[in-house]
């Protein structure tokens, strides 16, 4: 190699590498740009998107202060109106973890339905728990109404579905797959101290009696009230009385009212790891509030109305006993708010 050939060399090398580095710049700047159109379009879109479902379907529902601490309504206060905290399972998205009956059959039942019957009975079910939710929503006496949930599809099922008045609607995500009673007991430890709850079942509404509470009281006295559904002609079926005057107390309680002052120690709500829809959990309810937080509770349900709501044939696949001998509370029937 000749003295000349390498100044011609080193500029060929300069020229590829000035080259390369030109293209690299061209390259980042091209996925800049490409980035940066795909989130102004993403944004666009996700714009579009909420404006047409506040349009469509009244989105106006919140997320509790654990997502969004611009909730308004989690921070409204009432001496005259409750606080509701519930859960809600659509069947047509937990399907797979429902038991299915065909119409007519009972729980010894051996015989099976076939899939249309199957479809209506759980599109059935959906329409009942819908009415239930629209029956707690059109009451003036319920300030708000908290859902806690775990799938992000009851979020999107319920707000599909035209409902009135869902500004009253907040909804509280946990990690339960089957929210449990102590994720309820922690969302109002965390959220809705010294206000008048009403803890209840999907399927409960509330009716007369609520508009004469005394909230001061019931603090004051450190009442709890464990209720027993009512029940009466619905959409689709007429449903059992369990607080008839005729009827024999059976254990069974369907909504709690309460003052919760300070939240419960961890050692005593894990005695609540249990959803709702297992037997006896509300047994051990009563003697968790009885036993350790030291709560007079009554079953005023003679005075204060619910009432239950479940005409299709869709129940828990596994549900199991979960009180014992020693977890066991119970409140026959009385007519009296205040003992």
């Amino acid at each position: 190699m000749t003295y000349g050939t390498v100044p011609r060399l080193f500029a060929r090398s300069s020229v590829r590498i000035t080259i390369l580095v030109l293209i690299g710049i061209f390259f980042m700047m091209f996925l800049y740009s490409a980035n940066q159109a795909r989130m102004i379009h993403l944004q666009e879109l996700g714009n579009d998107i909420a404006a047409k479902t506040q349009t469509q379907f009244g989105l106006n529902a919140q997320y509790s202060l654990e997502f969004d601490e611009n909730c308004k309504l989690c921070t409204s206060k009432s001496s005259r109106k409750v606080h509701v905290v519930t859960n809600f399972f659509p069947m047509s998205v937990i399907a797979g973890r429902a038991k299915i009956l065909p119409p007519g059959a009972t729980w010894n039942s051996r015989v099976k339905p076939n899939r249309a019957d199957a479809q209506r009975l759980v599109e059935e079910r959906d329409r009942e728990l819908l009415d239930v939710l629209q029956m707690n929503l059109n009451n003036n006496g319920i300030l708000a109404i908290h859902i806690i949930y775990h799938d992000e599809r009851v979020v999107k099922h319920i707000m599909s579905q035209r409902l009135r008045f869902t500004h009253k609607l907040i909804f509280h995500w946990v990690q339960s797959t089957n929210p449990t009673y102590e994720d309820a007991l922690l969302y109002i430890g965390k959220y809705l101290l010294d206000q008048l709850v009403v803890f209840t079942n999907q399927d409960i509404y509330l009716d007369r009696g609520w508009d004469v509470l005394d909230h001061r009281k019931i603090k004051e006295r450190k009442l709890m009230y464990a209720l027993t559904r009512h029940g009466k002609e619905e959409r689709y079926c007429k449903m059992r009385d369990d607080c008839a005057r005729s009827a024999p107390y059976r254990g069974s309680h369907d909504a709690f009212a309460f003052v919760l002052t300070e939240m419960p120690k961890e050692k005593d709500l894990a005695l609540l790891k249990h959803s709702n829809d297992q037997f006896g959990v509300e047994n051990i309810m009563i003697f968790l509030f009885r036993e350790k937080l030291k709560y007079e509770v009554i079953n005023p349900c003679f005075v204060l109305y619910i009432y239950h709501v479940h005409c299709a044939g869709v129940f828990s696949k596994k549900r199991v006993r979960v009180n014992r001998y020693d977890t066991t509370g119970m409140a026959n029937f009385i007519d009296q708010l205040y003992v």
